[in-house]
């Protein structure tokens, strides 16, 4: 029993330092190397057997774990260059060297000739690579014939025309552009009146639309029948209106001009003439201002003023068979002094009656003989459709007021419905 006991402690200390005394920090096993120990080196197992790859053309047979090679690369298995291939590797597909150019046929197996709806080809056999091969021949052109009109173009609507292809009837077709309108002349669609303009119009002789429309004011029409004599610049007739009447076997001609003076100094109408001639612009009579009612004005520089005429004429002393129109000549004047500062209050227009009432002063400083009153009427829109005329022979000094009535022997365009504001304004005579 004593013995036995001493052969186990004996083996179990044998055992003990035998063992390196630590825990085993293991590297796994490759194919060069069996798992090992990276503390005291101690192995375990045999090596890993290698994982070989297999030859290539260009490289030898590789254990893909460790690298190491074995034995030849195979080598290339080249084939021959063609026309339109280098040479190539029947295992890898590598390429070296270039192609042998194009391919060339000296003699074609066959041929279809391209049209203009479909491609055409050639086969033939190359001589520098004895491949067959086949040519693609692209479509031609179509053969257009000359251009056709499908529908005329106007000039409120585009056209249409056609080109069709001899060969196989193809069409392709166009617009045609609207054309131009063919203007005619200009005519009037709306005639204008005093203070209100008109409107002219320009239509198409093809399709009868209106194409341009242009506003004109009165004055324009009335620019051949005005005439500024004398000192004359920076006169605008900016309006105006003449007309004539045939009634009670009179001819009635009457002016009403508005005109701006745009000079420095003051400018008077002298003299007013009207002129009655046949539609033909042939003189039947000339009327001078003594024959006339009419305001000799005097317009201050940068003001407007208006000149006012009327004649009535017997018509059996006129041919007017062909019709008449009215034609109105002022004669002006430079003044270095004004002749019209007046001042009127309490002016009054009596009902529809035009007979106006008021007071007037003599604002200047001149002593005149006796003094004209003319009476402006104005309709809702601010024009001027009639005067009257009111005169006394009465003296009047500066900063005289005296009393006025107009006599209502004159009435001008006055109608009485309309008259709706009276403007005053004074001559005086000395």
């Amino acid at each position: 029993m004593k013995n036995a006991l001493t052969f186990t402690l004996c083996l179990v200390m044998i055992v003990f330092l035998s063992a390196c005394g630590h825990q085993h920090d293991w590297q796994e096993a490759t194919c060069s190397s069996p798992k090992v120990c990276t503390e005291c080196g101690v192995t375990e197992g045999e090596a890993l057997p290698h994982t070989w790859k297999d030859a290539t053309c260009e490289e030898p047979r590789t254990c893909s774990i460790c690298g190491i090679e074995q034995g030849e690369p195979n080598g290339h298995d080249w084939q021959e260059a063609t026309c339109q291939h280098p040479e190539q590797c029947a295992v890898c597909s590598s390429t070296r060297n270039s192609i042998l150019g194009d391919h060339t046929c000296n003699s074609w197996m066959e041929i279809v000739d391209p049209t203009c709806t479909s491609e055409g080809y050639k086969k033939g056999t190359c001589v520098n690579c004895g491949q067959e091969f086949t040519v693609i021949l692209e479509m031609v052109a179509h053969n257009f014939g000359e251009w056709e009109t499908v529908k005329e173009t106007s000039c409120i609507e585009s056209g249409e025309k056609k080109q069709t292809c001899i060969d196989c009837g193809y069409e392709i077709t166009e617009e045609v552009p609207i054309i131009e309108h063919n203007l005619g002349e200009w005519a009037i669609s709306k005639n204008a009146v005093y203070n209100e303009n008109g409107v002219k119009e320009q239509k198409c002789t093809s399709c009868y639309n209106v194409i341009n429309t242009e506003e004109f004011s009165f004055a324009d029409t009335i620019k051949e029948k005005v005439e500024f004599k004398g000192y004359t610049d920076g006169l605008v007739a900016t309006d105006a209106q003449i007309i004539y009447s045939n009634s009670w076997g009179y001819i009635n001609a009457q002016a009403i001009i508005e005109i701006t003076n745009n000079n420095d100094s003051s400018v008077r109408i002298g003299k007013a003439n009207v002129d009655i001639v046949d539609n033909d612009s042939v003189m039947i009579d000339t009327v001078d201002e003594y024959s006339l009612y009419f305001v000799p004005a005097i317009i201050e520089a940068g003001q407007k003023g208006y000149i006012l005429a009327e004649i009535f004429k017997p018509t059996d002393e006129l041919d007017i068979s062909n019709g008449i129109d009215v034609k109105a000549f002022l004669t002006v004047e430079e003044t270095k002094e004004s002749r019209s500062q007046w001042e009127f209050t309490d002016v009054n227009t009596k009902g529809y009656d035009p007979s106006t009432v008021g007071h007037v002063r003599n604002a200047g400083n001149i002593t005149y003989i006796y003094f004209d009153v003319y009476c402006l009427y104005r309709d809702v829109t601010g024009r001027v459709i009639g005067f009257t005329k009111a005169q006394s022979n009465n003296e009047i000094a500066p900063d005289e007021t005296v009393s006025f009535g107009t006599n209502n022997y004159y009435t001008g365009l006055i109608n009485g419905s309309n008259i709706v504001d009276v403007e005053c304004v004074g001559i005086g005579y000395f």
